[in-house]
């Protein structure tokens, strides 16, 4: 009576491929592209309060891959624009500090006097911004937590079968009725037999 594992066939070794170095024995890896099909993108109208090239990138950026989620609109684009705006205008405030200190020394009749930099405080405030909206808008991990696990939990009539693909409301008339709630049974109606 043999003991131990049975031994694996070659070609099963072959297409299982060698874990260690991300290839099957022998061969190379196949990426395949596009397993999973995304919604057609939507034209994205930029708003036209981004008039710096950063500002533009970051904006389609962040819009690209939340219209794919389906967690941005139309409507929601200049809430974006203004994160964009934001987080270009932190951006530039960081370059400009580049190897300067967040403070500066100067003399006063008191004495030598130490501050921040003006930049720096810029920075600061610009950075409070940043993360309200960002907590808003769903642009960090906890916050796009809560609206994917919103969405989930939402009926696909509220979650996005009232829009079309490219982020328009539908006509009202073609929109169908939701289903009768399955609690319908539950809630009682008295009948005129009865009283």
């Amino acid at each position: 009576m043999p003991r131990g594992r049975k031994p694996i066939p070659p070609e099963l070794k072959r297409l299982r491929g060698n874990a260690g170095h991300k290839t099957g024995l022998g061969q190379q890896l196949t990426v395949v592209e596009n397993l999973i099909p995304f919604p057609r993108k939507a034209s994205i109208d930029i708003p036209e309060f981004l008039t710096q090239e950063r500002e533009r990138h970051i904006f389609k950026l962040i819009i690209e891959d939340y219209l794919q989620r389906r967690v941005a609109r139309a409507p929601d684009f200049h809430s974006f624009g203004r994160w964009a705006h934001f987080m270009h205008r932190w951006i530039m405030c960081k370059e400009q500090l580049e190897g300067k200190a967040t403070w500066f020394q100067y003399e006063t009749l008191a004495g030598k006097q130490i501050r921040r930099h003006p930049l720096f405080r810029d920075m600061l405030d610009i950075e409070v911004a940043l993360e309200r909206l960002e907590d808003r808008l769903g642009l960090n991990p906890a916050a796009r937590h809560n609206i994917l696990r919103g969405l989930t939990a939402m009926p696909a009539a509220l979650a996005g079968d009232i829009f079309s693909e490219d982020g328009q409301p539908k006509d009202p008339q073609t929109i169908e009725a939701p289903p009768v709630s399955p609690l319908g049974f539950l809630q009682f109606k008295p009948d005129d037999d009865d009283e």
